[in-house]
């Protein structure tokens, strides 16, 4: 298996399951807002023992919307561990990006990555739904966006039955 990042192995003797805390939704579709729930309304969840990444990294989303619905339907609870941008993130990593708008306002989206042979990276939504289905580059944001980035990267996924 490829490394998520510098450091991360898979624990072949397993280890304690960890807990983890949904703080936030995150828009599946277009941009949203950021959104982070008061503390009061955080749910644990149960994060993946073979993750070993330090625990003040790690939060959970939950998905709204449907631009990621073939992987992620909406409700889907994504385990993610915070990006810094110190080494270089895989084609096909599904991750959470932060866009920021000239009026200081902060929205997030899922999406998947992927950098082409030109070096241009795009995000790329998984979606059944036509509306969703076109990628789009990073290096173009739409006018009134500041700054486009990837914050972290989705680990895990959680669907409840």
């Amino acid at each position: 298996m490829a490394a998520l990042w510098p450091g991360h192995r898979r624990n072949i003797a397993g280890s304690a399951w960890t807990s983890h805390s949904d703080t936030g939704a995150v828009a599946a579709g277009v941009f949203k807002v950021r959104m982070e729930f008061p503390e009061s309304e955080w749910e644990t969840f149960t994060g993946a023992a073979n993750i070993s990444a330090p625990v003040h990294e790690r939060f959970g989303l939950r998905v709204e919307g449907d631009s990621m619905d073939l992987l992620y339907p909406p409700g889907t609870i994504l385990e993610c561990v915070r990006y810094w941008g110190d080494y270089p993130i895989e084609n096909g990593k599904r991750v959470i990006v932060q866009r920021t708008r000239s009026d200081g306002e902060v929205e997030t989206t899922v999406k998947e990555y992927m950098e082409d042979r030109n070096g241009i990276v795009w995000l790329v939504p998984r979606s059944s739904n036509p509306a969703y289905q076109a990628p789009f580059r990073v290096d173009n944001p739409e006018a009134g966006i500041t700054d486009v980035r990837v914050v972290a990267l989705v680990v895990a996924s959680i669907r409840y039955e």
